[in-house]
């Protein structure tokens, strides 16, 4: 991953690709519980820190690399027991930088984000299960600015998302 190279062509098309720069350099650390009590109770914990340096090009500037998010952590609340199944997680992700070269050649990052999902299912047989899913459940937007929180760039709020349905396998 690296910074994004754009190609004008015959002067109708912009090809945007991404570029592997030469080196980068994360270091992080990432921990994780998990535990069931013997009644199909449960939860999962984990978190994550990592720390990452990039080259920009033609600059002695050091920058984080896209898309990688300096703190995230998941807390899971858990059901497993005979055909039923259940989770709530909450899941944070820290702001993080969207693309090096945005409008104005200026960074893009996507701010902070919590989100609150859900999901359940029942076992009808060995091969078909019914479920039923909630997305972003607090409606957490999501928002981009580039360099700072003032100099907005996008504001996409998709609201909350449920979904049912059948899962069959074979």
């Amino acid at each position: 991953n690296g910074i994004s190279q754009e190609i004008l062509l015959d002067r109708e098309f912009v090809v945007t690709q991404p570029v592997n720069k030469k080196k980068a350099d994360i270091v992080g650390i990432e921990l994780s519980y998990q535990y069931l009590w013997n009644n199909g109770f449960g939860f999962h914990l984990n978190n994550s820190y990592t720390d990452s340096y990039i080259d920009v090009d033609n600059s002695t500037e050091q920058s984080d690399l896209e898309n990688l998010s300096k703190i995230s952590y998941n807390l899971i609340g858990i059901y497993e027991e005979g055909k039923w199944s259940a989770r709530l997680a909450l899941n944070y992700r820290d702001q993080y930088i969207q693309s090096l070269i945005g409008q104005g050649n200026r960074p893009e990052i996507v701010d902070d984000y919590t989100q609150l999902d859900f999901n359940t299912s029942y076992a009808l047989t060995e091969n078909l299960t019914v479920y039923f899913e909630g997305v972003n459940l607090l409606n957490e937007p999501r928002f981009v600015f580039s360099e700072y929180k003032n100099r907005f760039i996008e504001y996409e709020e998709t609201g909350a998302r449920y979904y049912m349905g059948f899962r069959l396998t074979m």
